[in-house]
């Protein structure tokens, strides 16, 4: 035998301890049902967790903006010492708001080769932060930047393999002339 009555009455309102919100439709009305357990217990989980993450977060956060030009000093541990990193970079982005998730991202080109740094901006293993230079940009993300650079290397870098072809090829030239 099939039954007539409506899905959602077969099921008991207690069903929404695990749903956390059940949704019950009985006569073209509809009757919202959450268990009274539940609600305290996620209130002091969500306090909690918002007690921990203020905690977390530096009295002085950086003002830093895209575009900016920085100096980072980061805390290393080394075997039992302790050391201070400076990295110095542009930041091409700041990402995930103010709060204890935020990061920024730096990038510097060393030897040539782009680095890119993602640096919690509430890590306790920075030690400070100089700005360098300010940069009016009209993006939040600078991700262009890196196809910039790389043209601008390998412009450098086919005139350093022209001007060494161009010696060489001089170079060959001689070495044949003195052999006859």
């Amino acid at each position: 035998m099939i039954s007539r009555t409506p899905s959602l009455l077969r099921y008991p309102p207690k069903s929404s301890i695990i749903l956390g919100l059940f949704v019950h439709e009985v006569l073209g009305i509809r009757r919202v049902f959450s268990e009274a357990p539940l609600r305290p217990m996620m209130q002091t989980i969500m306090n909690l967790l918002d007690v921990f993450n203020k905690s977390q977060l530096k009295k002085n956060p950086i003002d830093v903006r895209p575009g900016d030009t920085v100096k980072l000093y980061q805390r290393l541990k080394e075997g039992d010492k302790t050391r201070l990193q400076p990295f110095e970079g542009l930041i091409v982005a700041r990402k995930h708001g103010k709060g204890s998730a935020a990061t920024i991202t730096i990038r510097k080109v060393s030897g040539g080769i782009g680095i890119e740094k993602i640096i919690p901006i509430h890590s306790p293993t920075i030690e400070k932060v100089e700005i360098l230079r300010r940069a009016k940009v009209r993006r939040a993300k600078l991700y262009y930047i890196r196809e910039k650079a790389a043209k601008e290397v390998r412009r450098k870098m086919k005139s350093l393999f022209v001007a060494k072809g161009e010696q060489v090829q001089s170079d060959d030239s001689l070495d044949e002339v003195s052999e006859k």
